[in-house]
């Protein structure tokens, strides 16, 4: 497209007031999509990661000590991975009623 097509194109849609207007909602309503889209899954921080080290009442490292859902290894030392959750921003929930007579 040359550069004299563009700009005729350009004055039909600005001059005519209801074309602008329809195109420029346009643009805005799929700017706020897009927005929405990608603000709206939000990434959620459930547990930090966890590092440790299990020992007895003589600093000696206990082995095979269950941690959460790990063991500890020979030198007592366990790592309990973060755990995240996603979590939509936007939670719409149908709304049950109940009618009673």
């Amino acid at each position: 497209m040359e550069k004299a097509d563009f700009i005729e194109n350009y004055n039909n849609v600005t001059n005519n007031p209801i074309r602008f207007i329809i195109t420029q909602t346009k643009r805005i309503l799929f700017i706020l999509h897009i927005s929405i889209l990608l603000l709206s899954c939000v990434s959620r921080l459930g547990r930090p990661e966890l590092l440790g080290t299990i020992v007895d009442y003589d600093k000696n490292p206990v082995e095979g000590c269950a941690v959460g859902k790990t063991l500890t290894d020979k030198n007592g030392k366990f790592i309990l991975p973060e755990i995240r959750y996603y979590e939509f921003f936007f939670n719409w929930k149908p709304h049950h009623f109940i009618y009673q007579k």
